[in-house]
């Protein structure tokens, strides 16, 4: 069988069951610059299955072009009387499977798999589940570190408080960086208010 994944569709979980896949078969990952983590071929080492990593056009603005290239590998391999099982969450490859399922341009009719997963019922390879979370784990801790900012610079009213609670809050190498990144969006003394202002000139 030659899977052909839509990475950039299913994400990791779109390779749950690479385990089970046969040393025969072929599984094709394709991936772009949106995908949401760089692909390793170190991370597929224990798996019987021939694996390639095909990546689509960085550049590539148009819509649907990574589509467009697994449905070109698709056809490739249908030629020659491959099994073919395209796997994504895109129900616009049902138009894939339609056209070899009731064709009558070509003598040749085959059957087009579709999948959200190589194994719809098996869970993600225990190394790739550790991938996955290490990704879950970082998005947390920036989501968290973007929240902490975001209360440091809604309070703060001079360069002097804004740089002692980013240090504090930070530490002393990222507060000074992220210090030298805001600090031109407060005054460098804290401003009197108006009523404070009077009272000083009296």
């Amino acid at each position: 069988m030659i899977f052909l994944v839509d990475y950039e569709n299913t994400k990791a979980n779109g390779l749950a069951g690479l385990e089970s896949a046969h040393e025969d078969d072929v599984v094709i990952i394709f991936f772009s610059n949106a995908c949401p983590k760089k692909l390793d071929m170190e991370m597929f080492n224990n798996f019987r299955a021939s694996l390639k990593l095909v990546k689509c056009c960085p550049e590539s603005k148009h819509a649907n072009y990574m589509d467009f290239q697994i449905v070109a590998a698709a056809s490739r391999y249908i030629a020659e009387n491959k099994d073919v099982c395209i796997v994504s969450c895109d129900k616009g490859f049902q138009a894939v499977q339609d056209f070899w399922k009731t064709n009558t341009l070509f003598s040749q009719h085959c059957n087009v798999a579709l999948r959200s997963a190589i194994n719809e019922n098996a869970e993600l390879p225990e190394n790739l589940q550790k991938e996955e979370k290490k990704k879950a784990d970082k998005k947390e801790k920036k989501k968290v570190k973007e929240e902490k900012l975001q209360k440091i610079l809604s309070r703060v009213k001079c360069q002097q408080d804004l740089k002692s609670q980013l240090i504090a809050g930070f530490g002393k190498s990222d507060g000074e960086k992220l210090f030298e990144k805001y600090k031109a969006q407060f005054p460098e003394k804290k401003t009197k208010s108006p009523e404070k202002q009077k009272s000083s000139e009296k």
